[in-house]
Protein backbone atom coordinates (compact mmCIF):
# COMPACT_ATOMS: atom_id res chain seq x y z
CA UNK A 1 0.00 0.00 0.00
CA UNK A 2 1.32 3.31 -0.86
CA UNK A 3 0.80 6.67 1.41
CA UNK A 4 1.09 9.48 -0.20
CA UNK A 5 1.85 12.49 1.74
CA UNK A 6 -0.01 16.03 0.94
CA UNK A 7 2.38 19.03 1.36
CA UNK A 8 0.29 22.08 2.07
CA UNK A 9 1.47 25.36 0.91
CA UNK A 10 1.36 28.40 3.98
CA UNK A 11 -1.14 30.03 1.79
CA UNK A 12 -3.62 26.91 1.91
CA UNK A 13 -3.15 26.48 5.83
CA UNK A 14 -3.84 30.35 6.01
CA UNK A 15 -7.52 30.25 4.08
CA UNK A 16 -7.82 27.16 6.25
CA UNK A 17 -7.50 28.92 9.15
CA UNK A 18 -9.95 31.70 7.62
CA UNK A 19 -12.42 29.86 6.69
CA UNK A 20 -13.01 27.80 9.97
CA UNK A 21 -12.77 31.67 12.45
CA UNK A 22 -15.39 32.61 10.18
CA UNK A 23 -17.69 29.93 9.45
CA UNK A 24 -20.23 30.53 12.00
CA UNK A 25 -20.58 33.92 10.13
CA UNK A 26 -23.69 34.46 7.41
CA UNK A 27 -22.53 34.51 3.96
CA UNK A 28 -23.23 38.34 4.00
CA UNK A 29 -21.31 39.91 6.73
CA UNK A 30 -22.65 43.73 8.41
CA UNK A 31 -19.96 46.07 8.46
CA UNK A 32 -19.63 45.55 12.62
CA UNK A 33 -19.29 41.76 11.89
CA UNK A 34 -16.06 41.93 9.90
CA UNK A 35 -14.81 45.00 11.66
CA UNK A 36 -15.23 43.24 15.03
CA UNK A 37 -13.61 39.59 13.32
CA UNK A 38 -9.99 41.61 11.96
CA UNK A 39 -10.37 43.43 14.92
CA UNK A 40 -10.18 47.35 12.66
CA UNK A 41 -12.63 50.02 12.83
CA UNK A 42 -15.83 50.30 10.78
CA UNK A 43 -14.50 53.16 8.89
CA UNK A 44 -11.60 50.98 7.65
CA UNK A 45 -13.99 48.07 6.57
CA UNK A 46 -15.24 50.82 4.65
CA UNK A 47 -12.72 52.32 3.16
CA UNK A 48 -11.19 48.41 2.40
CA UNK A 49 -14.60 47.63 1.00
CA UNK A 50 -14.14 50.99 -1.35
CA UNK A 51 -10.73 50.66 -2.96
CA UNK A 52 -11.99 47.08 -3.84
CA UNK A 53 -10.64 44.76 -1.18
CA UNK A 54 -14.00 43.57 -0.07
CA UNK A 55 -16.50 42.29 -2.13
CA UNK A 56 -19.58 44.17 -1.25
CA UNK A 57 -23.08 44.55 -2.28
CA UNK A 58 -25.85 47.06 -0.61
CA UNK A 59 -28.89 45.84 0.71
CA UNK A 60 -31.92 47.76 0.79
CA UNK A 61 -33.89 46.56 4.38
CA UNK A 62 -35.73 49.93 5.26
CA UNK A 63 -36.30 53.29 4.02
CA UNK A 64 -33.99 54.90 1.21
CA UNK A 65 -30.45 54.08 2.27
CA UNK A 66 -29.02 50.87 1.58
CA UNK A 67 -26.75 48.74 3.91
CA UNK A 68 -23.62 47.47 2.45
CA UNK A 69 -22.77 44.10 3.41
CA UNK A 70 -19.57 42.40 2.94
CA UNK A 71 -19.19 38.62 1.02
CA UNK A 72 -18.00 36.09 3.80
CA UNK A 73 -15.80 35.01 0.98
CA UNK A 74 -14.21 38.17 0.43
CA UNK A 75 -13.25 38.62 3.99
CA UNK A 76 -11.57 34.86 4.21
CA UNK A 77 -9.29 36.35 1.00
CA UNK A 78 -8.11 39.08 2.87
CA UNK A 79 -7.50 37.30 6.22
CA UNK A 80 -5.39 34.59 4.22
CA UNK A 81 -3.48 37.28 2.48
CA UNK A 82 -2.70 38.93 5.26
CA UNK A 83 -1.65 35.62 6.89
CA UNK A 84 0.47 34.81 4.49
CA UNK A 85 2.07 38.22 3.68
CA UNK A 86 5.70 38.12 4.78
Amino acid sequence: MTTERLIEAPGDKARALAEKTLSEFPLLMSVTQVASVIGISRGSVYRLADRGDFRKTAVHLTGDQPTIRIFRDSVVDLLAGWLTEK
